[in-house]
């Protein structure tokens, strides 16, 4: 039997203090509530990526394959020495505020700032769902939380 599971922005924040280790376990708990007993197939993308990976190191026999896509890495530090003139554009502090500012927006002021966009290829539902994602100030509120609270070092 194969279970597939799309999360995309529908997890509520966290309370305290949220790291790559906590969401693994958290994981790990789930899959047996929900039946899954085989070794299943993991994507993960941006911090959901490292998240995956920190399973697949802590969970290696629950893991039948690792697919990252656009995910952060677990050797961020190199990246930030590297002289990248585009991912430069912007520090961390400038991101950072960014996200904050977002995540105190509504869905419909974030629709005037992401004009609607489709990804060709993808399923409708599938673009909907990124539309949807994009749009949500929660985004924004996880992901500072996420980097304000540690989420970027592998725990």
């Amino acid at each position: 039997m194969s279970f597939y599971f799309i999360v995309l922005g529908k997890s509520q924040l966290g309370e305290g203090i949220r790291r790559t280790g906590a969401l693994a376990e958290e994981l790990a708990e789930l899959l047996p509530l929900l039946s899954v007993h085989e070794p299943v197939v993991l994507i993960g993308h941006s911090y959901g990526g490292l998240c995956a990976q920190h399973f697949a190191r802590s969970h290696p026999f629950v893991i039948k394959a690792l697919l990252l896509v656009d995910s952060t890495s677990v050797n961020l530090h190199r990246l930030d020495a590297l002289m990248l003139p585009v991912m430069d554009a912007d520090d961390d502090a400038a991101w950072l505020e960014t996200c904050r500012i977002y995540s105190e927006k509504t869905s419909e002021e974030l629709k005037d700032v992401f004009a609607p966009g489709w990804v060709p290829g993808l399923p409708t539902l599938l673009n909907e769902k990124l539309q949807d994602f994009q749009w949500n100030p929660l985004t924004y509120a996880a992901m500072y939380s996420e980097v304000t609270h540690g989420g970027r070092k592998m725990r």
